[in-house]
């Protein structure tokens, strides 16, 4: 199963990108999307990275750092994919993305990870269905997902506490048909 294309590499979460996620994970700008209230503690990202390895049919979720393949051959880490709330019952999963750095933002990356994030989960884990729920707000970011096959499925209202009041959020499904 190919989790890499020319330009990216997907691969598993280990302890080298403790602080990558300590950063990451710490950025307040996110946390309204992550639903995070409070910073974690390097402490707490070292246990979750020790336990990162586990199957996804155990731990119900998986992590997978983004990798930029660089000209010279090396790599840069630029953000991260998740699939959550795995139900291996119904065959879904929730799906978690992030492109932390501005500059990485609108170069296509999402839309390529994505790809080979859906096609991992359709023909790897032979997930029936992938959701996500994004701000209704995030107009570019709906309009990657319906161009990924992604159908807004309905809107929850006032779903998303934040600083800015009450927001809602489309719920997007992907059928693997």
């Amino acid at each position: 199963m190919q989790l890499e294309d020319d330009t990216l590499k997907l691969r598993a979460a280990d302890p080298t990108d403790l602080e990558l996620l300590y950063t990451w994970e710490n950025a307040p700008e996110f946390w309204t999307v992550s639903e995070t209230l409070t910073p974690y503690s390097r402490f707490a990202l070292e246990q979750y990275l020790q336990d990162a390895g586990k199957d996804i049919f155990e731990a119900k979720q998986l992590r997978l750092m983004i990798d930029l393949k660089n000209d010279d051959g090396s790599q840069t880490t630029i953000g991260t994919a998740d699939l959550l709330n795995f139900d291996p019952h119904s065959k879904r999963a929730e799906i978690g993305l992030l492109i932390f750095a501005p500059q990485h933002r609108g170069q296509g990356y999402a839309r390529k990870t994505m790809l080979l994030l859906k096609n991992y989960a359709f023909e790897h884990l032979l997930l029936h269905q992938l959701y996500v729920h994004i701000m209704t707000q995030q107009k570019p970011t709906i309009t990657l997902f319906q161009s990924l096959g992604f159908d807004i499925a309905g809107i929850k209202k006032d779903w998303k506490a934040s600083a800015k009041g009450w927001q809602d959020a489309a719920f997007m499904q992907c059928i693997n048909k």
